[in-house]
């Protein structure tokens, strides 16, 4: 199997394309030392992985490092239902800000470049910002994909930039930016705007909704073709899908999906009346605490809209061993804000839905994907207390 850093790609990406037309198998790494994890896990045991198959290595929110196997034919048809739903016949180029081994950017872009002969121009993203103004003023018919986090970027380089040649903007990974669309659009006056959902057991892709479709946030469309949703009796959101994941690779071993499998997304979710679904939260970030239901994600969701920087949440027991959890935010909140931080709290949430603690850091740590690295988050020590609930 075929190791490829995603770090130290050349600018023609032709290590991506020979290990794609080739019939062995590959697996994208965000960096070098990823190599030691790819290697330790028992990929080569099954021979029928060596064979028209790739990988991506994820951790998710465990931090327990695992391989995501794909067929190489089965993404090849999911990247045409992809470019149906966004009806991007008349995009050119995509412009690449993410690291290719985040399966969004590997299969919304160089794929679908690939598969449908359009242009794949990577780019070293906000490390170089006035390379990446140039490039996106200069594409014609362009595609973006992008996750949430990085709007606070364009605001600090570009906010009274204008890109007119972008007509297709995606957003997935993150919490659909629902509440910034007036800035999306003065942003990308000519583009369409685009909520894409899934997981890296999807492919990644479960359901596209057009911005315009909803204004709520966690509202993710209907499936795509061929892709089924439900939940389980706990509220879990599962699918099938012919274009998931065929196994993953974890240090216990190698599970291999089943077609009639369905498969966790980790997230809750709800179907709502017109057939779309919502998702409601992280699996493990939904919990009942004095007998109501609290959804960190909804939660955070709110304080958020009017928050200079970055606020995230982590679960957390309280001193009683209680589900609860914590608020992060960054950078340090004066004594004015925080209060602001608890008025809001008050004024929308009975006090079940509140932090246990409102903590700081210098900076939000995030993952190569460009997500929160919330066991970072969780486990930094450095972290300033400002305000604690009493029991």
């Amino acid at each position: 199997m075929k190791i490829i850093n995603s770090s130290t790609l050349k600018a023609d990406y032709s290590d991506v394309q020979h290990a794609w037309t080739s019939k062995n198998a590959f697996c994208l790494v965000s960096d070098t030392g990823s190599r030691i994890s790819v290697k330790k896990l028992i990929f080569a045991q099954e021979p029928f992985l060596q064979s028209n198959h790739f990988a991506f290595l994820t951790s998710g929110s465990t931090g327990e490092p695992r391989l995501i196997v794909g067929d190489k034919t089965r993404s090849e048809s999911l990247v045409k239902t992809i470019h149906t739903a966004q009806s991007a016949d008349e995009v050119k180029t995509t412009i690449c800000t993410l690291p290719i081994s985040y399966s969004y950017a590997f299969i919304n872009q160089w794929l679908w470049a690939f598969v449908m002969q359009r242009n794949f121009v990577a780019t070293s993203g906000f490390s170089r910002p006035d390379a990446l103004k140039e490039v996106i003023q200069n594409s014609e018919n362009s595609m973006l994909c992008l996750v949430a986090s990085q709007l606070s970027m364009f605001r600090k380089f570009f906010e009274r930039t204008s890109f007119p040649k972008v007509i297709r903007v995606n957003f997935a990974g993150e919490s659909f930016p629902q509440e910034q669309m007036n800035f999306v659009s003065s942003l990308f006056p000519n583009a369409q705007v685009f909520n894409n959902y899934g997981c890296t057991e999807a492919m990644p892709r479960l359901t596209i909704r057009h911005a315009m479709a909803s204004g709520d946030s966690s509202n993710i469309g209907r499936p795509l073709r061929g892709v089924e949703l439900r939940t389980d009796s706990h509220g879990r959101l599962l699918f099938r899908s012919p274009y998931s994941a065929v196994a993953s690779v974890g240090p216990c071993g190698v599970h291999k999906y089943q077609d009639c499998d369905w498969i966790e997304t980790g997230d809750m979710g709800e179907q709502l009346p017109d057939g779309s679904w919502r998702v409601n939260g992280r699996s493990n970030e939904v919990f009942k605490r004095f007998g109501e239901k609290v959804s960190i994600a909804q939660v955070v969701g709110e304080l958020r809209f009017g928050w200079d920087g970055s606020i995230v949440g982590y679960a957390c027991d309280d001193a009683n061993g209680e589900p609860g959890w914590v608020l992060v935010a960054s950078p340090e909140p004066d004594k004015a804000q925080v209060r602001a931080l608890l008025l809001a709290l008050r004024e929308r949430y009975t006090r079940a839905h509140w932090p246990i603690r409102v903590e700081s850091m210098e900076s939000i740590p995030r993952l190569p994907n460009g997500k929160v690295d919330l066991v970072g988050v969780r486990l930094d020590e450095n972290k300033k207390l400002h305000w604690r609930q009493r029991i």
